[in-house]
C-alpha cells in the first residue's frame, strides 16, 4: 500500500506482478518474491485501508533480507547481508540506522547441534542495523505479529548480482567490491554497528601483527599452534612478526575466557582491525578478510587436496585495498604445513607491508594460479560471442551462459583447471586445446611455482598439451 504522492514520477504499473531477488536461496539460485503494489489518493486513504488496530508501525529505515544457512557467519554476511548493502549503498543509505527483518528461518535440525551460532549471527546482525531485529521465526512463533499487517515507513527490499559464489563474474571478484569500493565501505559500517573506531592503515614498520586462523584442513589446532611455535622462535622472524593463533569459534570450555577464541562477534572485527597479516585456509575462517586495514597482507594456505585450490580468493581479487598471497602447490600426501615454505611467504608479506599502502591492487594481482587460468579461460571461450557484455558490466557467468561450463553454481574453479592433467577425474568438460594451453603458458612463466623443480603450479613444464602422452587422448 502507498499513497500517490510517494511514488513520484514511477509508474506503479512498472511494479505489479513483478518478481525480486531477496538473496541466494539454499541451492545458490535467485530467491524470488512477488509483491502488489496497490496505490491510494492521499495518506488519509491509506490509513483507511489499513487502519491501525491491525497493522504495526515500524519507523525509519527497514532493511529486509533472507540470509542463506545463516548459522555460519560467513553465509550470513556475504550471501545475505552483503547484497542488500549494496542495494543500500546504491541508494546512499549505506550509512543509515536501520532494523534488520530477518526472512530466514532457523534449520532445526541443525539449531539442535548449533544454536549458539544462530544467536550469535542474528545478535550481529542486529547490532549492525543499530534498530534491532525482527525474524521470521519470531513472527510466526507471535500470534499478533503474524496476524498484523505490518507498515513501513522506508525499506530496502532486493539485491542485485553481487553475492559471493553464486554470482562469480568473468575476473572471479566479489560484486560491486571494486566498482563501488563496497567492500571498505561495508567494513566502515559494520566497525560503526559494532562501536569500533575506523581502520587504521595497516603497519609499515614491525613488529608486524600476524593471525593465524584456526582451519580443520591442517590436521587440528595441534598442528597449526606448533607452526606458530616455530616461526616466532625464527631468528629471521622473531623480531619483526608477532603471531597469534586465533580460533573464531571456541574450541573448548577452556578456551572461552582467552579473548582470541570468545565466539564474539565483535572480538572478532577488534582482532581484524588490529591484524597486519591474516593467515588462513578457505572456507568460513578466511570471510574476514574484506575488513582488513589498508594495505593488509592476507596468505590464503589453500586446502590439502591434490587439486589444490583458494576457495573464495574471489574476496580478494575484489578486495583492491588488500594484497594477498598464496602457499605453494603441496605435493601428494604431503604436509599441510611446512615452515619452508611458510618463512618466505611471512618475509615477503613484511616487505610490502614496508612498502605501505600505496593505492589500489591492480586486477589480477590478487588471483592465485588457480584463479587466474580459470579466469584467462573464461574470457578466451566468451570474447567472440560476449566480449561486449563482459568488458561492459562484468555480468555474472550464470547470467551470461545459465548452463554454460564456466558456471560453477556450488562449486570453485580447482574443479576444472586441472582436468587433463594425470590423475585427475573428468570433473568437467572443458575444451582441452585452450585449457592445456593455458596450463603450459602458466608453467612457462612461474616454473618455480609448483613442487616439482621448475615444472611450474601445473607440472607441465611449459610442454604443449598435444605433446604430452597423457593429453595425447583427447587430441587423437
Amino acid at each position: 500500500h502507498v499513497a500517490k504522492s510517494q511514488l513520484g514520477k514511477l509508474d506503479p504499473s512498472q511494479l505489479t506482478g513483478n518478481t525480486i531477488s531477496i538473496d541466494p536461496g539454499s541451492s545458490f539460485t535467485d530467491l524470488p518474491v512477488s509483491f502488489q503494489v496497490i496505490t491510494h489518493d492521499s495518506f488519509e486513504a491509506l490509513d483507511a485501508a489499513v487502519p491501525d488496530d491491525t497493522s504495526r508501525y515500524h519507523d525509519g529505515l527497514n532493511v529486509i533480507f533472507h540470509p542463506v544457512y545463516h548459522f555460519n557467519i560467513g553465509h550470513a554476511l556475504w550471501d545475505g547481508f552483503y547484497p542488500v548493502f549494496v542495494s543500500m549503498l546504491q541508494l546512499g543509505l549505506h550509512n543509515e540506522r536501520y532494523r534488520t527483518w530477518l526472512m530466514a528461518k532457523r534449520d532445526q535440525s541443525v539449531l539442535r547441534r548449533v544454536k549458539n551460532s544462530y544467536d550469535n549471527t542474528e545478535t550481529a546482525l542486529s547490532l549492525i542495523g543499530g534498530r534491532g531485529i525482527l525474524s521470521v521465526d519470531h513472527m510466526m512463533n507471535d500470534t499478533e505479529s503474524f496476524n498484523a499487517v505490518h507498515r513501513l515507513q522506508e525499506a530496502v527490499l532486493g539485491v542485485g548480482t553481487n553475492a559471493q559464489k553464486m554470482d562469480i563474474n568473468a575476473n572471479y571478484s566479489i560484486g560491486a567490491c571494486r566498482a563501488l569500493d563496497a567492500c571498505r565501505q561495508w567494513r566502515e559500517r559494520i566497525f560503526s554497528g559494532m562501536g569500533i573506531p575506523k581502520a587504521e592503515p595497516a603497519r609499515r614498520t614491525p613488529p608486524f601483527r600476524a593471525i593465524f586462523v584456526e582451519n580443520k584442513r591442517y590436521g587440528g589446532n595441534t598442528e597449526m599452534e606448533a607452526m606458530i611455535k616455530q616461526l616466532n622462535s625464527h631468528p629471521d622472524l622473531k623480531a619483526e612478526f608477532d603471531i597469534k593463533f586465533v580460533a573464531w569459534t571456541p574450541v573448548s570450555k577452556e578456551s572461552t575466557d582467552s579473548p582470541m577464541q570468545s565466539g564474539n562477534f565483535t572480538r572478532h572485527m577488534e582482532i581484524i582491525r588490529n591484524t597486519d597479516i591474516h593467515i588462513s585456509g578457505p572456507g568460513t575462517g578466511q570471510m574476514y578478510q574484506a575488513w582488513l586495514p589498508d594495505g593488509a597482507i592476507h596468505i590464503n594456505l589453500g586446502d590439502t587436496k591434490v587439486d589444490q585450490g583458494f576457495m573464495e580468493e574471489y574476496v580478494a581479487e575484489g578486495c583492491p585495498h588488500l594484497k594477498t598471497l598464496y602457499y605453494t602447490r603441496r605435493k601428494k600426501d604431503g604436509p599441510g604445513l611446512l615452515l619452508s615454505i611458510m618463512q618466505p611467504l611471512l618475509l615477503k608479506a613484511g616487505e610490502l607491508l614496508k612498502q605501505g599502502y600505496t593505492g589500489p591492487a591492480p586486477i589480477n594481482h590478487n588471483l592465485s594460479p588457480v584463479g587466474q587460468v580459470w579466469k584467462a579461460y573464461t574470457w578466451l571461450v566468451n570474447r567472440e560471442d560476449r566480449k561486449e557484455e563482459l568488458e561492459e558490466g562484468l555480468a555474472p557467468i550464470r547470467c551470461l551462459d545459465p548452463k554454460g561450463e564456466m558456471w560453477m553454481g556450488n562449486r570453485f574453479p580447482e574443479e576444472f583447471v586441472y582436468v587433463g592433467l594425470p590423475g585427475f577425474g573428468p570433473t568437467a568438460n572443458p575444451d582441452y586445446c585452450v585449457l592445456g594451453v593455458l596450463q603450459a603458458s602458466f608453467d612457462t612463466a612461474h616454473p618455480e611455482s609448483g613442487y616439482l623443480a621448475q615444472k611450474g603450479w601445473f607440472g607441465t613444464a611449459g610442454a604443449l598439451p598435444w605433446t604430452l602422452p597423457y593429453y595425447k587422448r583427447k587430441f587423437d
